[in-house]
């Protein structure tokens, strides 16, 4: 991607090197989305084709070909079941707990607090 914007990125060319991501732009054009308001997505439509800061465009292959293999994965039970599972069991790591106490000593450099527990606590468990 930084090669990209050190080259310069247009999101039209983009645009053009896809026939779905055109049929797409097509409907967002032609109001089909908007339920009667035919201008509705067209703030979208010329944000990512003028502007794209995040480069969307040139994701959106990937993205789609993911997707399809995603939705692959998911009619396939045991696949599916199997990836559920080993997604679950990899995410230990990634607690809330474990974060907090990451930036405020990677980022935020203070010490932990540690706190008693009040004695009323004692008696109800």
């Amino acid at each position: 991607m930084l090669e990209w914007k050190k080259n310069g990125y247009n999101p039209a060319g983009e645009l053009n090197k896809n026939q779905e991501l055109q049929r797409i732009f097509t409907l967002l054009r032609e109001g089909f989305f908007g339920q009667g308001q035919r201008d509705l997505f067209h703030p979208i439509h010329d944000n990512l084709l003028y502007d794209d800061v995040y480069m969307l465009l040139a994701d959106y292959q990937s993205y789609a070909d993911i997707q399809k293999k995603i939705s692959a994965d998911f009619l396939d039970r045991e696949t599916w079941v199997k990836k559920s599972i080993l997604n679950v069991a990899r995410i230990g790591k990634f607690t809330s707990d474990r974060t907090i106490l990451d930036y405020s000593r990677d980022i935020w450099k203070v010490e932990r607090l540690h706190i008693s527990k009040p004695p009323y606590l004692n008696e109800i468990g």
